[in-house]
């Protein structure tokens, strides 16, 4: 198999990936699913493999300089802001006595790292992304992106306020990660198909000069 197909359908099972495991955590803190003994696997493996995905995807976008690599440092700062705010996280949950003085304080820098920071730059990062793939004619996926940049600002600012569950937003992220893989999906597929049309003309070439061939020797 050619290596642009192995790589597109590759970049496809990891943002499929990265939407199962994002939808997972959006199910757990929604309480929907029992997971609490993977609470960390889930908030890490859904920031990388996200972080991932976004990187592949601004990859494609590198010819619209400077902006791409603005788009890179937003996403890569958040995501990481977002990893350490999981890790104090976590260090708050089974680390800290109930009876701590300096819970109050921990809790609120993990919610500014990771919800405030993380998050904030990361939406940021997603709205440029978005403006870029519409422009080089990827309207779904640049538009999804678009959207969920938007979307996520206005879950920082009313989420709380209406009592939505945490990161109820997100799940126009798993849309957009399952939509991003088809297209790499299908872009490897597309890549399939004029190497096997070259392949079937090859050998269509190669069975008229076999051809040719015993004609000429019958001749002579």
């Amino acid at each position: 198999m050619d290596t642009s197909i192995r790589s597109g359908r590759a970049q496809a099972l990891v943002s499929w990936a990265a939407a199962v495991l994002l939808l997972s955590l959006i199910l757990w803190l929604s309480g929907a699913l029992p997971l609490s003994a993977l609470d960390d696997v889930l908030s890490v493996g859904a920031a990388a493999s996200a972080l991932v995905v976004f990187v592949l995807i601004s990859s494609e976008v590198r010819r619209h300089e400077p902006w791409t690599g603005v788009t890179l440092v937003l996403g890569i700062t958040g995501m990481t802001l977002v990893l350490a705010g999981d890790a104090l996280q976590h260090v708050f949950f089974h680390s800290l006595a109930a009876g701590d003085p300096n819970r109050g304080t921990i809790w609120a820098v993990v919610f500014a790292l990771r919800d405030w920071l993380g998050n904030g730059l990361f939406y940021a990062s997603l709205i440029l992304l978005g403006g870029l793939l519409v422009r080089e004619g990827r309207r779904w996926v640049g538009a999804l992106a678009l959207a969920n940049g938007v979307l996520g600002y206005l879950d920082l600012a009313f989420a709380s306020v209406l009592g939505l569950p945490p990161h109820t937003n997100f799940l126009l992220v798993v849309v957009w990660e399952v939509v991003l893989g088809l297209t790499w999906w299908r872009q490897g597929s597309r890549v399939d198909v004029p190497r096997s049309s070259l392949m079937a003309g090859r050998e269509q070439m190669a069975d008229g000069r076999g051809i040719q061939a015993g004609e000429s020797a019958a001749r002579s």
